[in-house]
């Protein structure tokens, strides 16, 4: 094996930032999803700038803002989670562009007999700054909602340790 080069070095040492910035990125879309999923709007708050900006439907405006709001509306369901699935991103400097794919579940509340299934996109744009990974501006573009008859058996299998908002380990799984 030959002498490393310099260009080599330098090589090895770009690669290795962008796999941090991009994992930082990525951290930052999972904060905000796990955020939400406890309703806890200081997880949130991590994952972005005070200054960003939310397009998601018919809201236009400051991410927090959106925020408090997606907050209530959660709170109304018995539960929703969502997962991030498919995620690219495109790192220039302290800039990137995001597009992360995701699916969510949610059952109502109202008689708790209806589901609601979907799926979209977000596409973010986070920047550095000071050193840190944040959301700048997400767009949602949804790509479909189905709303179902919830299945009795999606949550009346008390056989399985249910999950909670509070972001506890269940007991049952600590042994």
């Amino acid at each position: 094996m030959g002498e490393v080069t310099g260009a080599e070095i330098r090589r090895f040492i770009d690669d290795v930032r962008y796999m941090r910035d991009h994992r930082e990125i990525l951290g930052c879309i999972h904060r905000y999803g796990h955020g939400l999923d406890r309703l806890d709007s200081d997880l949130i708050a991590s994952a972005s700038y005070g200054d960003a900006v939310s397009n998601h439907g018919p809201f236009g405006g400051n991410l927090e803002e959106f925020v408090s709001r997606a907050i209530e509306a959660k709170s109304e369901l018995l539960w929703k989670p969502y997962g991030i699935t498919d995620h690219t991103c495109e790192i220039n400097g302290d800039e990137a562009h995001v597009e992360s794919y995701l699916h969510w579940v949610a059952k109502m509340r109202e008689g708790g007999r209806l589901a609601a299934l979907g799926g979209g996109r977000y596409i973010d744009q986070p920047e550095r700054r000071n050193g840190q990974w944040k959301l700048c501006l997400r767009r949602l573009v949804v790509d479909y909602v189905f709303v179902v008859p919830a299945d009795d058996c999606m949550v009346e299998d008390q056989t399985a340790v249910s999950g909670t908002r509070t972001g506890a380990i269940p007991p049952a799984y600590c042994h």
